[in-house]
């Protein structure tokens, strides 16, 4: 199945969710799922239109159970974006037995979420996202000794309102 959920670039909830039927669909083989304009799309959502809303969409199983990533349709350049705001992200690090944790919070939509640590070698296991919910937890693979203090002091989070 797919699941299509528009979002408002105001808000953080989602405005509608649509899902389409159960399809089997054959290893190695590709199949329409599901097909519907924008313009229909978005006026079953109600208060949507191109310079206020964007989609993101993922495949699930019968389940519900999302298989493979998040995908994003901006519907409208960012710049164009009716209703973006500053999300004021806050990021809390921590450490377990698998490595680091970046839980990052924000208060509104964040197109092009970037996490740096500076001079500190290692990987996100995500970065340069949208961040359409409240709370993102990102994975850091630190390429050499560091600590939660180390890291809290070097991280910086930059998102697409900080270069507007």
């Amino acid at each position: 199945m797919l699941s299509v959920i528009v979002h408002s670039w105001s808000d953080l909830d989602s405005v509608c969710t649509l899902t389409s039927n159960l399809l089997l669909v054959s290893g190695g083989s590709a199949v329409a799922i599901f097909k519907q304009s924008v313009a229909a799309l978005l006026a079953g959502c109600g208060r949507c239109t191109r310079l206020t809303c964007l989609l993101t969409f993922h495949l699930q199983n019968e389940d519900g159970i999302q298989q493979g990533p998040n995908n994003h349709h901006f519907l409208c350049s960012p710049k164009d974006a009716q209703g973006l705001q500053r999300p004021n992200i806050t990021a809390k690090v921590q450490e377990d037995d698998s490595g680091f944790t970046v839980t990052l919070h924000s208060a509104a939509v964040a197109p092009f979420v970037w996490l740096d640590l500076g001079n500190i070698p290692g990987r996100f296991s995500s970065n340069g996202f949208l961040m359409v919910t409240r709370n993102v937890t990102i994975s850091f693979d630190a390429w050499c000794p560091t600590s939660v203090a180390e890291l809290s002091r070097s991280l910086t989070v930059t998102t697409l309102m900080d270069v507007y």
